[in-house]
């Protein structure tokens, strides 16, 4: 989704193979589409590590305010870090302000 809604292709070399990270949340999770049907319990993927991670590549976020395709259809809703060299954070999910798209 993000390489469709973006002005330039968004990817960037960010390693986290095999490896179950914690969510760092950029908003209140519970005013997301994706974890507000947690309730207070989405603070869990913050508090543990539970969403798998295996990719060689990903989204920045500092892309969002380079590109103004992305930036203008879908919101950061958390990220986490790389975990080889230093911890490079990735865009983790992200959702749409205007549609009902939310991805991670």
């Amino acid at each position: 989704m993000a390489i469709w809604a973006a002005d330039e292709r968004p990817l960037t070399q960010l390693e986290a193979h095999a490896v179950s990270l914690p969510l760092d949340f950029t908003v209140d999770p519970e005013t997301t589409r994706m974890f507000s049907g947690l309730g207070p319990k989405a603070y869990f993927f913050e508090e543990q590590d539970l969403t798998l991670n295996s990719h060689t590549w990903g989204v920045a976020p500092p892309v969002w305010e380079t590109d103004a395709g992305l930036a203008s259809r879908f919101d950061i809703t958390s990220v986490s870090y790389t975990t080889v060299g230093e911890y490079v954070p990735f865009v983790a999910s992200m959702e749409s302000p205007d549609y009902p798209f939310f991805a991670t």
